[in-house]
Order: structure tokens, then C-alpha cells, then sequence
């Protein structure tokens, strides 16, 4: 969905997803600032090899924020 963003930014309808979890949700503290937002769901490591998502689909700090907003 982020990476359909990223090429269509003029996309006017909004993305919905969904998750139940039986535990560990009540942590995550609305809103979410963009530090946190990159640093805990756009970034990971697979193989010793840390990835951005935000910068390799060249987002700007406002780019994720309105995907999520």
C-alpha cells in the first residue's frame, strides 16, 4: 500500500487495514510521530542489511504522515 502511495501521491481514497491481536496494542501511542513511524514500521533488517522503506520509495518526512493519516 506504501509503495502504491509513493506513485500515485494524487490518489484521493484512503487505505484500510486491519489487524486482532490478542495482546501488546494499548503500547502504541496515537499519534505516532514520524521518528517513530520510520524508525519502528519503515525500517528493518533482513540478512545484516538494515533497510529505509521511506527512502527507498523517496519519501519526504510529510509522505508517511499522510499515507497514515
Amino acid at each position: 500500500m506504501l509503495q502504491h502511495y509513493a506513485n500515485n501521491k494524487k490518489f484521493i481514497g484512503k487505505y484500510h487495514l486491519y489487524g486482532h491481536y490478542k495482546a501488546g496494542q494499548d503500547k502504541l501511542k496515537i499519534p505516532i510521530s514520524i521518528e517513530i513511524l520510520k524508525d519502528k514500521f519503515l525500517t528493518y533488517t533482513k540478512n545484516i542489511i538494515k533497510y529505509k522503506e521511506h527512502e527507498t520509495l523517496g519519501l519526504s518526512d510529510t509522505d508517511p504522515q499522510c499515507f497514515f493519516n
